[in-house]
């Protein structure tokens, strides 16, 4: 299967750990690094409510922060992305990646962002801006002006809410999935987080 983000289940629980505890809940992505996949880009964005956590298991991620470009190979600490930081990852075509992402403060929101982005395949620029809107993300525009970014989600982000379906209410979990798996794509080829 060409490069995922796992549409119906992005989140794994430790249910050893406290709801609120860093551990309990993160989401993976995986990038297969075949010649004929899509290659993962996330556009420089940021979050007002929470911090990431970034760590690679396998292979190296491209990491944007604040205007400067970090490499990080799996063995590496993981990368903390403060809130209010702009922010966006890429992979290396053609090399193998898996990237796992926490949160803080923890819970199951971002796996409900992801699931949100991708609950009807690929995402057209209408669902980004209403899943950003709804989920604590703020595309970066030119000037590099936060209040700005702020106000364009605000407003294009409620404004798309009229033309895509809404924000889910609840988690789907890999139990809730037949065992054929999902039935639409979870990739996209010239959307906002996967370009060709």
């Amino acid at each position: 299967m060409s490069s995922q983000i796992e549409e119906l289940a992005p989140l794994t629980l430790a249910k050893a750990k406290a709801e609120n505890d860093i551990d309990r809940h993160w989401t993976e992505v995986t990038y297969d690094g075949k010649l004929d996949s899509d290659v993962l880009v996330v556009p420089t964005h940021w979050h007002k409510h929470h911090d990431e956590m970034m760590e690679v298991l396998e292979g190296r991620l491209k990491i944007y922060l604040d205007g400067k470009e970090h490499i990080v190979a799996a063995g590496d600490p993981p990368m903390l992305i403060p809130r209010r930081h702009r922010h966006g990852v890429s992979v290396f075509e053609g090399e193998r990646v898996r990237v796992t992402e926490k949160t803080i403060p923890a819970g199951e929101f971002k796996a409900l962002f992801f699931q949100d982005m991708f609950q009807a395949g690929s995402p057209g620029v209408f669902k980004v801006f209403r899943a950003s809107y709804d989920g604590d993300g703020y595309i970066s525009l030119p000037g590099n002006i936060q209040l700005v970014d702020e106000v364009f989600i605000t407003v294009v982000g409620f404004i798309s809410k009229f033309f895509v379906a809404p924000k889910p209410t609840k988690l789907k979990r890999q139990s809730d999935v037949s065992a054929d798996g999902p039935t639409e794509a979870s990739t996209t080829t010239a959307g906002w987080f996967f370009s060709k």
